[in-house]
């Protein structure tokens, strides 16, 4: 009889453990699937300035170049 009620002692104690492994798990993974949305969020805003930054840039040079060379039709279809 004691070994039943020794067996029906360690099978709570092991689901316990499971469970708890598996929320500690759960808890792990979902603050580093956290902290990596954020670090790529991060890194894809950093691209869009960038890239911004370069159009903005590209066209920067290429209106001067047009009021230099006193070609309004090339401004115009820039500011469309």
């Amino acid at each position: 009889m004691q070994q039943l009620s020794g067996k029906y002692l360690i099978m709570p104690i092991i689901y316990k453990l499971a469970i708890s492994l598996f929320a500690l798990s759960l808890i792990v993974f979902g603050i580093y699937g956290t902290y990596q949305i954020r670090s790529e969020s991060q890194d894809l805003r950093d691209t869009v300035e960038q890239d911004t930054r370069l159009l903005a840039n590209s066209l920067l040079v290429s209106v001067e170049n047009s009021l230099r060379d006193h070609d309004t039709g090339d401004v115009q279809k820039l500011m469309q």
